[in-house]
């Protein structure tokens, strides 16, 4: 798989353990190498999602506005969000925290908190994600 994706062994196997977050070209190469078994790039990311010992991604879609890309050292997304995103982003923590057998009644209070005094349309909030990383052992 290494080989057809077009990265070394040990590259793949540092992957497989996470040190390394492969960058998009290498994930697009990742899935092509395994299209046959049908895998998706969620599953490369995110696992099984039958697999309930890890928590399962929740996905914000149309949240923010991405408006920088950088490179200097590792890979990073600016994405702008308003303050209605970052509600939605609350809402969906407290969602999630809320599914939990045993939910932490503090924290929800919190989050309430946060989504009704968070109304001021003029907040922008920059959310800075890393896209690739690249380390050296």
């Amino acid at each position: 798989m290494a080989q057809q994706a077009g990265i070394g062994r040990a590259t793949l196997s540092r992957y497989e353990r996470g040190e390394l977050t492969p960058p998009a070209d290498v994930l697009a190469a990742l899935e092509m190498a395994l299209a046959l078994e049908e895998v998706s790039p969620e599953w490369l990311l995110f696992g099984d999602p039958e697999d309930a010992a890890r928590p399962q991604p929740t996905i914000l879609k149309n949240f923010g506005a991405l408006f920088r890309i950088g490179f200097e050292g590792q890979g990073t997304a600016d994405v702008a969000a308003t303050s209605s995103d970052i509600r939605r982003l609350l809402w969906a923590c407290a969602e999630h925290e809320q599914e939990k057998a045993q939910p932490n009644q503090e924290l929800l209070d919190c989050l309430d908190t946060l989504n009704r005094h968070l109304f001021d349309p003029e907040i922008q909030i920059i959310l800075r994600a890393v896209i690739a990383q690249h380390a050296v052992m």
